[in-house]
């Protein structure tokens, strides 16, 4: 059993999402009230400043953030293959945008479908990924 250690980096747990991803080919996500509970990003906004939905996502080993972040929320599971033909497509259509293995307090790297795409075909093909500031 993991134990559960808060890692401050953002972007090391966004990397460490894509590896674990790669590995596992799952993520969750967080249900509540019939919906995907989603939060506002810290990172992206529209024209206007306002600020893009993000939906976050964990892998396995991040998950007991989520359920932290969100106690009563359910978390449920999603394979690599429907996020990528699913979800991704939604959330791009939606102009919203996907948090990476947010910490407890619901911060932590975000990224745009098309991103996350390319982060994975990165990581499919060990190739080192190196986010952005």
């Amino acid at each position: 059993m993991l134990k559960l250690v808060q890692n401050n980096d953002p972007k090391s747990r966004a990397v460490l999402f894509f590896q674990e991803l790669h590995k596992t080919q799952k993520v969750y996500f967080l249900r509540g009230e019939g919906h995907p509970i989603v939060g506002d990003s810290q990172f992206f906004a529209d024209e206007e400043d306002v600020p893009s939905t993000a939906i976050p996502f964990w892998t396995k080993s991040f998950l007991p953030f989520a359920q932290k972040w969100s106690p009563q929320a359910k978390p449920e599971e999603v394979s690599l293959e429907e996020l990528q033909d699913t979800w991704l497509p939604q959330i791009d259509d939606n102009a919203m945008v996907l948090g990476l293995n947010w910490d407890d307090e619901g911060a932590g790297y975000e990224c745009t479908a098309a991103e996350i795409l390319m982060y994975l075909e990165m990581a499919e093909n060990e190739e080192e990924i190196e986010l952005p500031d």
